[in-house]
């Protein structure tokens, strides 16, 4: 066996260790995840609680990797050296990272949700001083003034043809 195919290997083992399942079956059950995370942001009518059900989704197939003890037994240090090999990434920084990036989607839907919530509200008192605006102006007393007379006409208010404009 070379020594590729047997990182690739090892690398399936240590994939399979951390993450209960196997590459393929997670990379297309997280690929899904991520469509349906990418659908309901794009929607206008964004809501928080649906999105945070997807995310746990998401949260949930990595819970045995994020829950994940660091021993120092000869299985754990064969699945670090593999994923190591494979990723260039040691484990517990993977995990760091991907702690630090479901922390940040977080908080980026909190602000987005906040946002909306701002412009659903700006939008609301917007409607409302519109139509108090509106009763208003029915109200009103409005009356043409008629009484004015027309300017007059001076020579020098007259356009001048000049070759030079032309």
């Amino acid at each position: 066996m070379t020594k590729g195919t047997r990182i690739k290997h090892g690398f399936k083992r240590a994939f399979m260790l951390l993450f209960g399942q196997d590459v393929d079956t997670f990379t297309s059950t997280m690929l899904l995840n991520i469509d349906q995370l990418q659908k309901k942001l794009d929607k206008d009518d964004f809501q928080e609680d649906g999105f945070h059900g997807l995310l746990l989704g998401v949260y949930n197939q990595f819970q045995k990797f994020i829950d994940l003890q660091f021993t120092l037994d000869y299985d754990s240090q064969m699945t670090d050296k593999y994923f190591v090999e494979y990723t260039r990434i040691k484990v517990k920084h993977f995990r760091d990272t991907l702690l630090q990036h479901m922390g940040n989607v977080k908080k980026s839907v909190a602000e987005r949700t906040c946002h909306q919530r701002y412009r659903t509200e700006l939008e609301v008192h917007d409607d409302s001083s519109r139509s108090r605006n509106d009763t208003d102006a029915d109200d009103a007393d409005i009356r043409p003034i008629y009484n004015e007379e027309p300017m007059a006409e001076y020579p020098e208010q007259r356009q001048v043809k000049s070759p030079m404009l032309d």
